[in-house]
C-alpha cells in the first residue's frame, strides 16, 4: 500500500504576507489576509507536486487581469473565509481534493467552496486517519530497526542508540515529527532543538489528525500549545 507523503513546511513555505505581485485590495482581503497568503502557498506546493513542476496561479487566482482583458479578484481569500466559517485545517482540506481527484484535472481554487469539496473532506479524513496511523508506527519502527544493531551488536546503552538513529536522516525515514517527539521524550534536548520547527509547521496544520493517529502515549504538551498559537495568529 503506497503510504501518503507528509507535506513539510518550513517558515518560508508559509508567509504572513502575501507577495508584492498580488493585488489584495478589497476590504475581505485584509481581514483574512494572512490565511490567504498561507492558503495560496499550500495550493502552490500541491499543485506544483501534482503536476511535478512550478506552478503559478496567474491573474485568474492572484487578481488583476489577464491578457484577454478580464478582470479578476484573488480568490485566496474567499477560500480563508471559507476555512474560518467551517473551521476546517487548510492544508488537509485541499490535499484531500487532490487527493480525490482521479483523472488529470487538478482541482481549482474555486472549487474548493463546493459541497461536493466538503464531501470529499469527509471522504478523506476517514480513508487518511488509518493511513497516517500506520505511517506514524512504519516511521518509529525505520528508527528503531536503526537502534538494533547498535544495542545488539555495539552494546550501546538504550538512548546513546536513539541519539545515533534521530541524528540519521540519510537511512532513517523518518518526519520531524517522530524525530521530535522521540527527542523529547527521552530528554535529547539538542536533538528536539533540531527538529523542533519543521515538527511544529507538520503538525500544526494537521493537528487534529496527529492528534488521533499519534499512539507512543500523548504529543509533547509544549508542542500541541505552540501549534495552537501559530494556527490563532494564521487565522486572525
Amino acid at each position: 500500500m503506497d503510504r501518503e507523503r507528509v507535506i513539510q513546511l518550513d517558515e518560508t513555505a508559509f508567509p504572513t504576507t502575501v507577495s508584492a505581485e498580488v493585488d489584495l485590495r478589497a476590504a475581505e482581503v485584509q481581514q483574512f489576509g494572512r490565511l490567504a497568503a498561507v492558503v495560496r502557498r499550500v495550493y502552490i506546493i500541491l499543485r506544483s507536486e501534482a503536476e511535478d513542476s512550478d506552478y503559478t496561479p496567474g491573474p485568474r487566482w492572484d487578481g488583476g487581469q489577464t491578457r484577454y482583458g478580464k478582470t479578476y479578484k484573488p480568490v485566496w481569500p474567499k477560500l480563508a473565509q471559507f476555512f474560518v466559517k467551517h473551521n476546517i485545517e487548510p492544508l488537509g482540506f485541499m490535499k484531500a481534493q487532490f487527493w480525490q481527484k482521479k483523472s488529470n484535472r487538478k482541482p481549482l481554487p474555486d472549487q474548493m467552496t463546493s459541497a461536493a469539496a466538503l464531501e470529499d473532506w469527509e471522504k478523506y479524513k476517514k480513508q487518511i486517519q488509518g493511513d497516517l496511523t500506520k505511517r506514524l508506527a512504519w516511521e518509529i519502527g525505520s528508527v528503531r530497526s536503526e537502534m538494533l544493531p547498535m544495542q545488539e551488536g555495539l552494546q550501546w546503552p538504550y538512548i546513546r542508540a536513539l541519539r545515533w538513529a534521530l541524528n540519521n536522516e540519510r537511512t532513517v525515514k523518518a518526519s520531524p515529527l517522530v524525530r521530535y517527539c522521540l527527542a523529547v521524550e527521552y530528554g535529547l534536548n539538542d536533538i528536539a532543538e533540531l527538529f523542533h520547527d519543521q515538527a511544529l509547521f507538520q503538525y500544526a496544520f494537521q493537528k487534529n489528525a496527529y492528534d488521533v493517529a499519534w499512539s507512543e502515549g500523548t504529543l509533547p504538551a509544549a508542542l500541541q500549545q505552540e501549534a495552537q498559537l501559530l494556527v490563532e495568529r494564521v487565522l486572525t
